[in-house]
């Protein structure tokens, strides 16, 4: 991975500071735009250095706890939070995140999109947050095989521990209800 700081142009890091440095808008038409550069950075193999990019995603996450009403910025937060963890200190990311869905919930379709990125991360914060999310009523339910999938996808010790207690709890409950 490279640093963002020695990323090949430095016409990207000029795209960088100009979202750093835009002055507040009353509507965040940038909010796209700015997960979509850092999703691109990532892609390119860059390294988002943790600092920066919650600066940079700052306004966006003020913007959604004003406008929680809209869809679309359930959306917007899920894409930007799942950043967090692709930085170079995914522990400050994930609490990020830990905290935002303590303060500003996000629905269950952007709650998904949350899900299906940080399973993408393979470390082992993104396990704490998936483990974290079975205490929200009904989050597992209707998140499904995005939650396992995820789960899977992290493959760590815990993990694969949390999935195979998750099949021997269902086992367990079958073989009640055959004896019944």
């Amino acid at each position: 991975h490279r640093d963002l700081h020695s990323f090949p142009t430095r016409r990207s890091s000029d795209l960088f500071d100009a979202f750093l440095n835009a002055p507040p808008q009353r509507w965040l038409y940038d909010g796209y735009a700015r997960v979509d550069v850092l999703e691109s950075l990532l892609i390119g193999g860059a390294t988002l250095p943790y600092e920066t990019t919650a600066k940079l995603l700052e306004p966006l996450f003020v913007h959604f706890r004003k406008e929680r009403w809209n869809d679309q910025e359930h959306g917007r937060a899920a894409r930007a939070l799942a950043i967090l963890v692709f930085t170079d200190d995914p522990a400050a990311g994930a609490s990020q995140i830990q905290e935002s869905l303590a303060n500003a919930p996000l629905n269950f379709s952007a709650l998904q999109t949350l899900v299906v990125r940080i399973g993408y991360s393979n470390v082992p914060e993104a396990f704490e947050i998936l483990e974290r999310l079975r205490s929200f009523p009904h989050a597992v339910q209707h998140l499904g095989d995005s939650w396992v999938d995820a789960m899977a996808r992290i493959d760590s010790p815990d993990s694969r521990s949390t999935l195979m207690g998750l099949v021997v709890d269902r086992s367990s409950e079958i073989d009640r209800k055959s004896v019944v």
